[in-house]
């Protein structure tokens, strides 16, 4: 155990603070690799939404309907569907002058009685009606300010309400008849126009008994009541008293018994609410005390499991057998701030955590090891952390910030029928030499597949160790593979042999993530240039007989160094003859003169004036393109394309200072674009977005000759994965398009979107005829169900296509004599070219995406046929014959 624990503190300190990616951790266990049943990935980034509140967000509830119930400190009430549509909101108190402002620290429902629970910074409680928000009643004359709430059904009308307040005491109330009780509390006086009723009073009333522990030396943080065992868990920020186990009553010895009834004998005259008053605490058999350092801020408990996890301001997350408060029986650490969300997942074996900056894990309970961290360049969720919720129903994490965000979850279990990977895959590529396909995945593993099968070739295991492969390329006779991974090497491969034969290393002791690597021939010298998170471009000569097992890159330039990017480099491409473009995470464009290894020119996209920081929305910049057509041209074109910021394309004119000729929003659905790629005659641009979709545009004379204001043509869009795309690559030669996914899939398409097959299932396809109805239902058996749908509906589009397609050329069926007649009034030199139009031969031109109705048609030859057909006099008849054309 402690051999897990220092290996994943070790690694996890080596992690930058501002990871963009997925980061997994796995480790050698008693299972055989890859078979852990509880892989876990995360659909990212999150799903953000925009809230109505202007105040901090004080807990997420799920409601009876399986909606979410959101309350801020001003009292203002949202409701949410579990897939983050927003619902209705609500304010609690009507902002007059002449009422003061309440102030609540926080609340709780009562599905039950269709009520809810509000604590204020007034020492009070009140009961609000769900149904209409209206309040019902209130215990007011607290003796302390409740902090944190709590309730719990024990039985039928039996209740328990309690609250940990600033004086670090747990307040409890037992009530036996709840729905009676709520109904006297009613009739108390009104204060503030609503029925109340004081703790004193409440706590004199025989179905209700009111205890009071002093159990903290610090104001209570979380408070729960565990009815499967019938006991309180309390936790605060103090070290001695960091977290209580208590029983709800307590024993009593007789010296106890024989004291209350002299108390309640003297203070019947005197003080007949001092009891109430008493601070007590238990006796040592009915707590367990738990020291932690720098105390509890959070915890959670699993009666199933029989673990108590805790986390707090030492950032270690803690497991104990809550029998036992000697010492833990586990420790997780890798956290690099405060912890203050913990959530078990019994079934799933897993502890979901997250931490002050955002930094969400998710650990296996058993293996005590992590399987997945998510950090905030990978969810996208920016702000202040208020509160957080896991649904087990929904397999979700919700997060409110400034926004609310939904991370989904999502088991690999799912997936295994129709994946080409175990593991998310991160890159594709066609080899055209080879004529096959390669993939790289998160599990550091590379595949090659036969194009014409999509059956294994070979595999690679272990290719970068543990850390998962990020991208890769080819050298130009394609006869190397070139990859870059998490390790911060980038590695080449002999593709025949499938050996390494050398290992590209950073300079300097720590490396930093490989984003994207390239290989490029600049007059007549070979390099494979990479970039990362070093914010560095790392360039590296490639010399064939270059005998080095490893080879470290040349001096950094000096304006790379001191001028270059503030952030993580995310893609880097060659503009001929010798300039360098690469884009960060900030949304920063740099343009390099390859040669000096200065700065070209500098991009600036409007979007990317407000700092990310500021504005709180994704500014990266995933991928650039260089038109190639286009950098013989005049200096007036566009001759780069960046995906981003903020799910826009741009193209961009980089002579002169550089210069923005066109953007436009590429996905409907305003999300990143995460990958693009474009065709080899600059006609086509390819791409992809985090919801899974495919577009394909017309860009051969878009921005070539100056700026433009519309977005260029559409010629095909389809839904390629449920999950984010990773990349997408072409197979020119036939037509086809590859993406990848963190579904784990890599599909094959053609350019119309039409279905090919994912690379691994268990049926042999053909790229040159895939369109019988066998082959469709067998490849439907293989597609996960949730994505049979998306295809369907693509399927039945192109039938419809296809069918109007048939009826135009039905009405197109004339006779060649009678057009000639029709020609002889007309001007001879315009019938000689009509004539000779009519006899060239037709050529279809290539057409690209889905085909429309007017593409479809088909093209023939005018044929003389047997019969005679006489021309319609309209003079005799009312109808005329191209009426019906």
């Amino acid at each position: 155990m402690e051999e897990i624990t220092d290996r994943t503190s070790y690694i996890n300190q080596d992690e930058p603070g501002d990871d963009y990616d997925v980061t997994k951790l796995e480790f050698s266990s008693t299972n055989e690799p890859n078979q852990k049943p509880d892989d876990v990935i995360f659909h990212l980034p999150a799903i953000l939404k925009e809230t109505p509140h202007r105040e901090s967000i004080l807990r997420i509830c799920p409601t009876a309907d399986s909606n979410f119930m959101l309350m801020g400190q001003d009292g203002l009430i949202s409701f949410w569907s579990s897939d983050l549509m927003f619902v209705k909101s609500r304010s609690l108190f009507v902002q007059e002058k002449s009422r003061k402002v309440k102030w609540i620290t926080d609340f709780i429902l009562i599905n039950q009685y269709n009520k809810f629970l509000i604590g204020t910074c007034d020492r009070e409680i009140r009961l609000y009606e769900l149904s209409n928000f209206e309040p019902y009643c209130q215990i007011i004359g607290l003796q302390s300010v409740p902090l944190r709430l709590d309730y719990s059904s024990t039985g039928n009308d039996e209740s328990v309400i309690l609250y940990g307040d600033d004086q670090g005491c747990v307040n409890i109330l037992l009530m036996s008849m709840m729905g009676e009780s709520l109904r006297n509390w009613t009739k108390g006086p009104l204060v503030d126009g609503i029925p109340s009723i004081t703790i004193e009073k409440l706590a004199s009333h025989g179905a209700i008994s009111y205890v009071r522990w002093k159990a903290h030396n610090d104001w209570v943080s979380e408070i729960k009541y565990i009815h499967s065992i019938n006991k309180v868990i309390s936790s605060c920020n103090e070290e001695t008293t960091a977290l209580v186990i208590g029983c709800v009553i307590g024993t009593k010895s007789i010296q106890q018994r024989m004291k209350e009834i002299q108390d309640e004998v003297y203070n019947k005259d005197r003080h007949p609410q001092t009891g109430v008053t008493v601070l007590q605490r238990r006796q040592s058999c009915d707590e367990a005390v738990f020291l932690i350092s720098k105390g509890a801020k959070t915890f959670d408990f699993c009666k199933e499991k029989n673990v108590l996890v805790t986390g707090g301001l030492d950032r270690i997350i803690r497991m104990w057998n809550p029998n036992f408060t000697g010492r833990p029986i586990g420790r997780l650490t890798g956290h690099n701030s405060p912890i203050v969300f913990l959530s078990i997942a019994a079934g799933d074996r897993r502890i979901f955590s997250i931490s002050v900056d955002k930094i969400i894990k998710v650990w296996d309970i058993e293996d005590q090891m992590c399987l997945i961290t998510v950090k905030p360049k990978a969810s996208q969720i920016n702000g202040d952390l208020a509160t957080c919720y896991y649904s087990e129903e929904s397999k979700a994490l919700y997060i409110a910030t400034d926004s609310l965000a939904q991370l989904l979850l999502q088991n690999r279990e799912e997936l295994n029928k129709g994946v080409s990977h175990k593991k998310p895959v991160l890159c594709c590529q066609y080899n055209k030499l080879m004529r096959q396909v390669v993939t790289c995945c998160e599990g550091s593993d590379i595949k090659v597949w036969d194009l014409d099968t999509g059956h294994l070739v070979f595999e690679l295991t272990r290719a970068h160790g543990d850390a998962a492969i990020t991208c890769m390329t080819f050298d130009i006779d394609e006869r190397r593979l070139i990859t870059g991974g998490r390790d911060g090497c980038v590695k080449k491969w002999d593709y025949q042999n499938r050996q390494c034969i050398q290992t590209l290393r950073q300079a300097g002791e720590r490396t930093e993530e490989i984003s994207d690597c390239i290989y490029a021939e600049i007059y007549k010298n070979s390099f494979i240039i990479s970039v990362g998170w070093d914010k560095r471009i790392n360039v590296y000569s490639d010399v064939q007989d270059d005998l080095c097992d490893t080879q470290y890159p040349s001096h950094h330039w000096a304006d790379d160094a001191k001028n270059g990017h503030k952030d993580d480099i995310l893609s880097v491409v060659l503009c001929a003859p010798n300039l360098l473009a690469t884009s960060s995470y900030d949304g920063a464009v740099i343009i390099w003169n390859f040669t000096s290894g200065l700065i070209f020119c500098h991009l600036h996209s409007p979007f990317s004036a407000v700092p990310q920081e500021l504005s709180g929305e994704n500014l990266s910049i995933n991928k650039l393109l260089c038109i190639r057509s286009r950098t013989s041209c005049e200096k007036t074109s566009a001759t780069v394309i960046a995906s981003g910021p903020r799910g826009h394309v741009h193209f961009w004119n980089i002579f002169h200072g550089g210069k923005l000729l066109a953007h436009f929003l590429c996905s409907p659905h305003e999300v990143t674009v995460t990958s693009m790629t474009i065709s080899e005659d600059s006609a086509m641009l390819y791409a992809a977005d985090h919801c899974g979709y495919i577009y394909v545009f017309h860009i051969l004379h878009y921005a070539l000759h100056g700026p433009e204001t519309h977005p260029p043509q559409t010629f095909a869009c389809w839904r390629a994965h449920e999950c984010s795309v990773t990349s997408v690559a072409l197979v020119e030669e036939h037509q086809l398009v590859l993406t990848s996914s963190v579904d784990c899939s890599v599909k094959l398409w053609n350019v119309r979107g039409e279905f090919i097959g994912i690379f691994g299932q268990s049926i042999s396809w053909n790229i040159h005829s895939f369109k019988s109805e066998e082959h469709q239902k067998v490849l439907m058996e293989q597609v996960p169900p949730e994505s049979r749908q998306s295809l369907q509906s693509d399927t039945k589009t192109n039938e419809k296509v296809k069918n109007r397609a048939e009826d135009a050329l039905s009405l197109l069926e004339l006779k060649y004599q009678e057009v000639t007649k029709e020609l002889e009034p007309l001007d001879s030199v315009v019938k000689m070219r009509l004539h000779e139009h009519k006899q060239k031969h037709i050529e279809k031109q290539q057409i690209y995406g889905k085909l429309t109705a007017y593409q479809s048609l088909h093209c023939h030859e005018l044929a003389d046929i047997s019969f005679d057909v006489h021309k319609p006099d309209p003079a005799a008849e009312l109808n005329d014959l191209f009426d019906i054309i």
